[in-house]
């Protein structure tokens, strides 16, 4: 579940930034440097909600969420899917959510490096 780019570049920015403003333990102990190599440490669950929240930043909005089949002894998850700016992609239903998960970043990496790619027109 890694980023490229400028998305990588821009989401580190916005990460440090946002470790220094809130006064977190790792930044009363530890450089920038330190910091971006506990990121690479950090389990990729807690990665994907970080992730979530810097996607939210830029307005792309990443979701996962179960699909569910109801019976008469209650909710049977069937599956995950993910969803990017409100769009399923495409019918594949993953088995978990873990599966889902790095998918989903990678779509929202691509998108965030599109709209970081494009020329600036003056």
């Amino acid at each position: 579940m890694e980023l490229t780019g400028k998305c990588k570049e821009e989401f580190e920015k916005w990460y440090l930034q946002w470790v220094f403003n809130e006064k977190t333990f790792l930044s009363l102990r530890f450089n920038s440097e330190q910091i971006l190599e506990n990121w690479n440490s950090l389990h990729p669950s807690e990665k994907y909600g970080v992730l979530e929240d810097y996607f939210d930043s830029v307005g792309i909005i990443v979701e996962i969420q179960p699909i569910c089949k109801v019976e008469i002894s209650g909710l049977k998850i069937m599956g995950f899917r993910y969803y990017v700016n409100g769009e399923v992609n495409g019918n594949v239903i993953l088995n978990t959510r873990q599966e889902a998960r790095p998918i989903a970043v990678k779509k929202g990496d691509e998108l965030r490096n599109e709209v970081l790619n494009k020329p600036v027109r003056k």
